[in-house]
């Protein structure tokens, strides 16, 4: 084994050129396997920490219309408890939105808190580090806090029997709270990672209605445990209907069912009111895709790459075989060899990884880091993925390479006989033409993807997002106060009211009626709560009508649609807008339509144009859009926050840019387009990697033809025309296998767009001839030092 490892390592010194070409295209291509297989071990280890998660489920709801939500009613947790056998556990989770905390002097606002009953502690693993766990919870007026926020708030003393004070919408006075336990740090991989949480028997003072009576309206998550082996299909069977039969309001078509906990990380949608962190399933198994590629490329590669040496080796192969060298002990050789190169391009990317990983991270946008994932689903694991990957990298690029080398006669070796690469059809063209057509694919889809990303950062989103922040502003004296300062600052241009966020409006109801709607139908449309500064203000179209006017009390019961609401409405004529109803019975309340805009985005492209009403609710507005004038954001918002310290003293500032946000709801899109970019630069390098040891086997093989052909004359542009024939004839098979495969998964996944670019050759067309002109600059470099050489010392050698 030592002379083996001795030879290797003197092969690998004096055919230094192969060797690093060799090595490099394997660390790169080892560094991307790493990089996704780490990365999706990572994610698909989501919540499977939790004991026992195969019994552990989330009550979602779904609609006759398959719309999907994960915010159920109050009620159903009692229910739960009381009716269903089959429940070990049953616990609600309500988000507490904003809340400042203030501790001493210091006031802070955090927003990663929920109002929780005792038992989610037990059904979600969430150990307790300090104090009392569910016996907190179930005592009104207490707090469990995370260690993050016991080091943030008492540094140096013991975070257990603190008080916290916060605000809340249903006390005027502070609430206090008192700290009565400290859970530990919940892993990454969870989906539910909370900062601090409340019991839910705070809610009692703000319900209408006993929490355990709340059917009909659905403001929680609600997590359950089941015995052990009973399946979730006999508690969805139980559970279906019970919202309708207890609800206020006609619920028809409304069903609960289960989801596994392990399903809530990675699914393909993201539900109404979900926590944000999903991934997309399919996206996981695309990524997957292009890793198992990416390895097949290396492979390939190596495939390639030591055939090619195999001409270089022949003579010493035939002396060896003369010797007496034993068919088994060449092919140990050269599988310690090719374990040799795959262990330093494994080392070198495991060191890439660790250099590159914040820098791999933040141009895809994927929560890498290997120190993490490590300790997410443990250290033996990895080191197996890690043992596996370089078994398969061997095996699959070294095997067949070495027992075909090995197969070489001593006779023909000697005397040159050895015709490797020289058929019509070899199995490394073959290789060669697949390992193009994927090159050519992943680049195709990977520039229908960056022009999408482009088309959306440069889309006119519909309304002024540049120059617009937005703060929050609690009571009506105060928004009329802070008003009157902001338009004597000379930088603020207007100010208007909303109650959402224009980035992503959520409020919606399925409550609105109108001419032409069947009577069993219902359909949901988003609405937003505004004042008559918010449309000019933002740069929004009016279409047709008017604008709200706050000087009429009339427009209290008028609305504007915009041109998604107008057409689901069945409305064509502008010029005679109808009436639409909200509620029913008792509840029900004419509105008269006043006016359309044009559609505005809110969401991301992929989401079609929301049916949005807009109606004017003054106890609503408590978000203030305001309109910078010019360019200097920054002392803009330097005056905005000496005014809100000057009017509102025990509240800390906090503003929100619309163009920040807008960013980041594209942020997702971008990272999928960086991804396949860096997965593109390192897939299109392994292959020319690769063109370059056909091309030196094809020199290799011809070099008598070629030496014969420049003493008759022939000149460099002959020559290269002979090399690069055989490149031509594989880029053309790779083009007619590849573009039409890339051009139908590239609009497949624009096909998720409702607004997206349009297919055109020019993609392609980019594609193939970048690949094309590095293709033959590759040729060319290889061709330099046989055309430098002197045709009779090549003839008298070989």
């Amino acid at each position: 084994m030592n002379k083996n490892i001795k030879s290797a390592l003197r092969n690998l010194v004096k055919r230094r050129l192969f060797s690093i070409v060799n090595i490099t295209s394997l660390t790169f291509g080892l560094l991307c396997a790493l990089f996704i297989g780490t990365y999706l071990i990572y994610e698909f280890s989501f919540d499977r920490q939790i004991k026992e998660h195969e019994s552990v489920f989330r009550v979602t709801s779904v609609r006759d219309n398959n719309e999907q939500g994960v915010i159920v009613p109050t009620a159903i947790k009692p229910y739960l408890d009381t009716q269903v056998d089959q429940v070990a556990q049953a616990a609600r989770a309500q988000r507490t939105g904003p809340l400042v905390f203030r501790v001493d002097e210091e006031l802070i606002r955090e927003r990663n808190g929920y109002y929780a009953d005792p038992e989610l502690l037990d059904i979600l693993s969430i150990a307790i580090h300090k104090g009392e766990g569910e016996q907190a919870l179930k005592t009104n007026g207490t707090i469990l806090i995370s260690e993050e926020l016991s080091q943030k708030y008492f540094p140096n003393e013991s975070a257990v029997g603190q008080e916290i004070k916060i605000d809340t919408w249903f006390e005027e006075e502070p609430v206090r709270l008192v700290v009565r336990g400290v859970f530990n740090t919940v892993k990454p991989n969870n989906h539910f990672r909370p900062d601090y949480l409340i019991s839910i028997d705070v809610l009692k003072k703000g319900s209408r209605k006993p929490l355990s009576q709340e059917w009909s309206n659905s403001n929680c998550f609600t997590y359950v445990r089941l015995i052990n082996d009973v399946s979730a299909g006999l508690i969805d069977e139980r559970i279906a209907d019970i919202v309708v039969e207890n609800s206020d309001f006609d619920m028809s078509g409304y069903k609960l069912q289960l989801q596994p906990v392990t399903n809530i990380h990675m699914q393909d949608f993201t539900a109404f009111g979900d926590i944000p962190g999903q991934v997309s399933k399919s996206n996981m198994y695309i990524l997957s895709g292009i890793g198992l590629l990416i390895i097949l490329l290396v492979c390939i590669n190596f495939f390639n790459m030591s055939t090619a040496r195999s001409l270089e080796r022949a003579k010493e192969i035939g002396i060896r075989k003369t010797i007496g060298a034993s068919r088994k002990s060449l092919m140990i050789q050269f599988m310690t060899e090719s374990a040799m190169q795959v262990s330093i391009g494994l080392i070198l990317s495991v060191i890439l990884v660790e250099v590159f990983d914040e820098s791999i991270t933040s141009m895809t946008g994927l929560s890498f880091n290997l120190n993490a994932m490590i300790g997410a689903f443990g250290y033996y694991n990895f080191c197996s993925f890690v043992v596996l990957l370089w078994f398969f990298l061997v095996i699959g690029s070294g095997f067949y390479p070495a027992l075909i080398i090995s197969k070489f006669k001593p006779v023909d070796s000697l005397k040159g006989r050895i015709n490797v690469g020289t058929s019509k059809v070899g199995l490394s063209k073959v290789l060669l033409v697949l390992q193009f057509t994927i090159t050519l694919s992943i680049g195709i889809i990977a520039l229908v993807v960056y022009n999408q990303v482009s088309f959306m950062q440069v889309k006119d989103p519909g309304f002024q997002r540049d120059t617009m922040v937005s703060v929050d502003l609690a009571t009506p004296e105060i928004r009329k106060a802070f008003v009157n300062e902001l338009e004597k600052e000379p930088l603020v241009e207007s100010v208007a009211f909303t109650d959402s966020n224009v980035i992503n409006i959520f409020n919606s109801s399925t409550g609105y009626y109108w001419p032409g709607l069947p009577e069993d139908e219902t359909v949901r449309m988003f609405h937003m709560s505004i004042d008559d500064q918010f449309i000019p203000s933002m740069g929004i179209t009016l279409l047709a009508g008017r604008n709200l006017n706050d000087e009429l009390t009339t427009d209290d019961n008028s609305v504007i649609l915009n041109e998604s609401a107008a057409k689901i409405m069945g409305i064509q004529d502008f010029d005679n807008l109808p009436s639409i109803t909200n509620g029913k019975d008792k509840y029900e309340r004419k509105l008269n339509v006043i006016g359309v805009i044009k559609d505005f985005q809110s969401g991301t492209l992929r989401d079609k144009d929301k049916p949005i009403i807009f109606y004017r609710n003054k106890r609503r507005l408590f978000r203030a859009c305001i309109k910078l004038s010019g360019n200097n954001t920054a002392q803009a918002i330097t005056s905005i926050n000496q005014i809100w310290d000057s009017i509102i003293k025990d509240e800390p500032f906090e503003y929100a840019s619309m163009n920040d946000d807008y960013e980041r709801i594209l942020a997702k899109d971008k990272a999928s387009g960086n991804t396949l970019l860096f997965f593109t630069v390192v897939s299109v390098a392994i292959s020319f990697f690769g063109l370059f040891g056909m091309t030196s086997l094809s020199i290799q093989s011809r070099v008598k033809e070629l030496g014969i052909r420049k003493i008759l004359g022939a000149h460099f542009k002959d020559i290269f025309g002979a090399i690069s024939k055989q490149f031509k004839y594989t880029m053309l098979l790779a083009l007619l296998i590849g573009v039409p495969l890339a051009w139908f998964l590239g609009d497949q996944w624009l096909n998720e767009f409702t607004h997206r670019i349009d297919l055109t050759t020019l993609i392609p067309l980019q594609v193939v001839i970048g690949m094309s002109l590095l293709g033959l600059i590759t040729i060319y470099f290889c061709m330099l030092k046989f055309t430098r050489k002197n045709p009779v010392e090549t003839l008298r050698e070989n």
